[in-house]
C-alpha cells in the first residue's frame, strides 16, 4: 500500500493517481476533474434521442385525456357527474388502444421532424413543444378526415373537438421529448 503524500489516502502498489489529483508516477499533482462527466474520457449519451422517442410517446394519452375534459368542458352545458369515470375510462381506453397508433405516427412524422429540427439546428424548447403539437394534429387529421368527410360534419366545433385533444396529446409528447433531449445537451455544453 502507498500512501498520497497531498491527501493521506492509501492506494494500492498498482495506482497511478489518486482521487485528489496526485500522480504517483510523475509524482506532480495534476487537479483531477471533478466530475467523470467533465473529463476527456466522458462521451455524451448518444441514446438518448432513441429513449426519448420510446419513452415519450407515453405521456400521448395522458394529454389527450385532458383535451377531451377540456372539450367536454367547453361543449357540455352542465357538467356530467358520472364524467370523472368517463374520463378515466378514456385515459384506460387511450393507453390501450391508441399507443401503438402513436408509436407509429411518432416513427412516421416525429423522427423526420427531430431530425429536420437537428438538421437547421434549431432544436430548443419551443421548436420541440410546437413541433410535436403539430405532430399530434397531423396525426389527428390523417385518422379522422375521411369520418368527417362521410359524416358531413366539417364544422369548426366538430373539428376542433377531435383535433384538440390529439394537439394535446402531441404537446405532452413534446415535454417529455424535450425534458429527455434537453439532459443531453446539458452534458454536451458541460464537456470542457
Amino acid at each position: 500500500m502507498k500512501t498520497c503524500p497531498h491527501c493521506k489516502l492509501s492506494h494500492f502498489e498498482i495506482s497511478q493517481r489518486c482521487e485528489c489529483g496526485f500522480n504517483f508516477i510523475t509524482s506532480t499533482f495534476e487537479p483531477a476533474a471533478t466530475t467523470y462527466r467533465q473529463s476527456k474520457h466522458h462521451q455524451p449519451n448518444q441514446y438518448k434521442p432513441m429513449m426519448a422517442f420510446l419513452i415519450a410517446p407515453m405521456a400521448g394519452p395522458l394529454g389527450a385525456s385532458f383535451g377531451y375534459i377540456i372539450i367536454d368542458a367547453i361543449f357540455s352545458s352542465p357538467p356530467n357527474q358520472s364524467s370523472a369515470f368517463m374520463y378515466l375510462a378514456i385515459t384506460l381506453g387511450l393507453y390501450w388502444l391508441a399507443t401503438p397508433i402513436i408509436y407509429i405516427f411518432s416513427i412516421l412524422l416525429g423522427i423526420p421532424l427531430y431530425l429536420f429540427l437537428k438538421c437547421i439546428r434549431s432544436i430548443n424548447k419551443s421548436s420541440i413543444l410546437i413541433g410535436w403539437s403539430l405532430v399530434g394534429t397531423l396525426s389527428s387529421i390523417i385518422l379522422f378526415s375521411n369520418k368527417w368527410v362521410q359524416a358531413n360534419k366539417t364544422d369548426i366545433s366538430s373539428v376542433s373537438a377531435t383535433v384538440f385533444p390529439y394537439a394535446l396529446g402531441g404537446l405532452f409528447i413534446g415535454f417529455l421529448f424535450w425534458e429527455i433531449i434537453s439532459r443531453t445537451m446539458e452534458e454536451k455544453s458541460a464537456k470542457p
